[in-house]
């Protein structure tokens, strides 16, 4: 609603120049198509960095951005890629960060444990297999983590019922 109101606008004012003499007609053509084209340039990079995956859709319709070139259309198609590319690796780093800090917990957890530690419920739910499995992208990964954190909570079990029995 708002581009074809502004659209109009700038229509209504070329046309009100030509009446008047203000520009030659052919001029005013061109300064019109100028504008829808610079209009389009400008929404596309709004649009893109709003939605690449969107705007790529919107790109390639034959409703949307139609005074935009081939040329245009291609560089915005480029441009649109690389950022969907940078946006979905900042997504893996940020993943894989955040595994390395869930794996350092898990095995610091485990050291506390293997050290004596008491199984507090806090660092039950470090070492729940659920919340491993969530933490951990990479099933076969997390399954030997889980492993570790079995064996773990099974040696400080025994190592408790061990204190726990007389000596003779």
């Amino acid at each position: 609603k708002q581009y074809s109101d502004r659209e109009e606008e700038a229509q209504q004012a070329i046309e009100e120049a030509v009446a008047n003499r203000v520009v030659a007609a052919d001029m005013g053509a061109r300064i019109y198509q100028t504008y829808l084209n610079d209009a389009d340039e400008a929404r596309a990079s709004f649009e893109m960095q709003k939605n690449p995956e969107k705007f790529m859709d919107d790109l390639n319709s034959k409703d949307k951005f139609v005074y935009l070139t081939g040329k245009q259309r291609g560089r915005w198609q480029t441009k649109a890629d690389a950022l969907i590319k940078r946006r979905q690796k900042e997504k893996e780093d940020a993943r894989d960060a955040a595994e390395k800090i869930a794996i350092n917990d898990i095995e610091k957890g485990i050291k506390i444990l293997d050290g004596g530690a008491e199984l507090n419920p806090q660092l039950e739910a470090l070492l729940d297999p659920e919340g491993i499995r969530q933490r951990i992208t990479d099933p076969g990964k997390a399954e030997k983590i889980i492993a570790l954190t079995n064996d773990a909570v099974v040696f400080y079990n025994v190592r408790n019922s061990l204190s726990e029995m007389d000596t003779p």
